[in-house]
C-alpha cells in the first residue's frame, strides 16, 4: 500500500481520512496542532504525526523539513486546515 500525507490530520476530515487508510493498509503521515484522544488514538494506530503550527512560520518550515524527509514517494496528499472564523458554525450563518 502507499504513503499518504495528511495536513491538519487533527481536523475532522483528516480523522476520518486517517481512520479509512489505516483500515485499508496505507502508510500515514499527518500534521496536528493540538493534542487530542483522536490524535492520540491515530498515534496508537501507528499513525506518524508531526507538529505543526500553520500560523507560525518559523515552525511551519521545521514542519515541512521534517515531512520532506518522512514523507519519500507520497502517493497522495491532503491539505485539510481550516478555521470557522471569523464566520462561524455552516449551520448558524446568514446565507444571505
Amino acid at each position: 500500500m502507499g504513503k499518504r500525507v495528511i495536513i491538519s490530520i487533527s481536523s475532522d476530515i483528516g480523522i476520518n481520512l486517517a481512520n479509512r487508510w489505516i483500515k485499508q493498509g496505507h502508510q500515514v503521515t499527518g500534521t496536528f496542532r493540538t493534542q487530542s484522544p483522536a490524535i492520540k488514538k491515530l498515534s496508537e494506530a501507528g499513525v506518524d504525526l508531526v507538529y505543526a503550527d500553520l500560523s507560525n512560520v518559523g515552525n511551519l518550515n521545521t514542519a515541512c523539513k521534517t515531512l520532506r524527509q518522512k514523507c519519500l514517494n507520497w502517493e497522495c496528499f491532503v491539505m485539510a486546515p481550516g478555521s470557522q472564523d471569523p464566520i462561524g458554525m455552516f449551520a448558524d450563518c446568514e446565507f444571505e
